[in-house]
């Protein structure tokens, strides 16, 4: 009787050894699913290459994109323009904003529309945001990438 318990008890470690390994893939495979598709979102990620005007938030459709920026320059800016290469495969296409301005630590949204609707797919954007701080006109550059 002593050695039937113990086969038994051997049988129920292993079962719960692999148990737990199992539900462990498995957590491990929803997270991976999750993340993939949180990749899937209207959301592009973008670059930091303005770090003094940061994109605080962006979204990305067939007909452009939409970027809110924030200025952290310490300065009012004037003539802000943003301006971007959409590449889709083979098609490229260029598209900028209407020129604006921002005072200092303030938010503004910017909408870059290209002339033709963009497909379903990975989007790359190279961005270009050119502004004059009072003293100096400022190019950066950002490269953000989209599934739409």
């Amino acid at each position: 009787m002593f050695l039937k318990s113990r086969k038994g008890q051997s049988a129920l470690e292993y079962l719960m050894t692999y148990g737990w390994a199992v539900i462990a893939i498995l957590v491990v495979i929803g997270l991976l699913y999750w993340l993939t598709s949180q990749q899937a979102s209207s959301q592009a990620q973008c670059g930091t290459g303005f770090p003094n005007l940061p994109i605080t938030s962006n979204s990305i459709t067939t007909t452009g994109l939409q970027v809110e920026l924030t200025n952290g320059t310490g300065k009012s800016l004037t003539n802000v323009i943003v301006s971007g290469k959409f590449t889709e495969g083979a098609t490229v296409q260029f598209a900028k904003s209407s020129s604006a301005s921002i005072a200092q630590g303030a938010k503004a949204n910017f909408t870059v529309n290209p002339a033709n609707a963009l497909t379903a797919g990975d989007v790359t954007i190279d961005l270009n945001v050119s502004y004059n701080d009072g003293t100096f006109s400022q190019v950066g550059t950002s490269k953000c990438t989209a599934r739409i």
